[in-house]
């Protein structure tokens, strides 16, 4: 994340928040907009797969692959948002 991205997201969440309960609908609104204001570069190459079973996605350098994996597993809790980067 750049410094630029960190900045955004800390104002973003600086700002007030709505009053009682969102819905799962506003919640996930609400992500996608914060979302759509990143910055993913180009160079990054998303592809759907499944590991085990279960939806899963590839993420990567366009320019091939490096050294070192992270792989992240979801806990299985609530969670509003999606994996996936924003569209350019």
């Amino acid at each position: 994340m750049s410094k630029e991205q960190r900045a955004r997201v800390d104002a973003t969440m600086r700002q007030p928040r709505p009053e009682g309960p969102r819905s799962v609908e506003e919640l996930r609104a609400g992500f996608k907009a914060l979302m759509a204001q990143m910055i993913v570069p180009d160079t990054i190459r998303v592809t759907p797969t499944t590991l085990d079973n279960r939806p899963a996605l590839h993420v990567e350098p366009d320019n091939g692959p490096r050294a070192g994996t992270i792989l992240c597993f979801h806990g299985g809790g609530f969670v509003p948002g999606s994996p996936r980067p924003p569209c350019r």
